[in-house]
């Protein structure tokens, strides 16, 4: 695996449930031959099909799909939406069709600097009513951090408290702060990060993986 810390292992596209932080469900990512073959993918592409797999059991269940800028994109939100699945997600690659660059320029003004706008997206004759009203918000935080919405608001969020390390008096010392956040961009903070929970507490110090040793590389793939 390249730019890993170990020769061997699988990469793997997972589904976790940020309210309880347990994996439930993976696909593992094979050659790029065979993942061309898979559902879904010649109609949408790989990284929109990978979401309509991952959530297949849960299609039309109305539940919230929160997916990182390698899942992001607007046909990714449209594409859930007409399976019954609402989306929050972050865009960078993934732009065809959203406002990034209109986004980009209204949050330079400075940190914390915020902006939404609604795009109407048609969802085909076989849904009632003639299109999904997509929310596609910007915010200044450290960079730029874009998301693309079938659900939440631009309603103001609860603070949010932050920690940074600042030099001061010869010694390194933390300091609290607080952040206001819109609900669209909180609701993705909040959740985004379930998978690197569930591996911290699976795989990290102290577990079971990082304490069974093992004879060679081999066998530590199959802990």
């Amino acid at each position: 695996l390249p730019r890993k810390p170990h020769p061997l292992g699988w990469m793997v596209k997972t589904l976790s449930c940020a309210l309880t932080g347990v994996l439930i469900r993976m696909e593992l990512v094979m050659k790029k031959e065979a993942m061309a073959q898979l559902k879904y993918v010649a109609a949408f592409g790989a990284t929109t099909a990978c979401s309509l797999r991952l959530t297949e059991p849960w299609h039309h269940s109305k539940r919230i799909l929160v997916g990182d800028s390698w899942f992001g994109s607007l046909r990714a939100v449209t594409e859930l939406m007409k399976k019954g699945i609402y989306a929050v997600m972050a865009i960078k690659t993934g732009s065809a069709g959203f406002p990034k660059a209109e986004l980009n320029a209204k949050i330079q003004a400075g940190r914390f600097t915020f902006f939404a706008m609604q795009r109407v997206v048609q969802l085909g004759t076989d849904l009632v009513g003639a299109g999904m009203r997509v929310l596609a918000a910007g915010w200044m935080d450290k960079k730029e951090m874009l998301v693309a919405c079938s659900c939440r608001t631009t309603d103001v969020a609860p603070p949010a408290d932050r920690i940074r390390n600042k030099y001061k008096d010869g010694a390194v010392r933390r300091i609290k702060y607080t952040v206001e956040q819109r609900d669209c961009h909180a609701f993705y903070r909040q959740h985004f990060n379930a998978i690197d929970i569930f591996n911290r507490l699976a795989l990290g110090p102290g577990t079971v993986a990082s304490s069974w040793v093992t004879k060679n590389g081999r066998q530590a793939v199959l802990k």
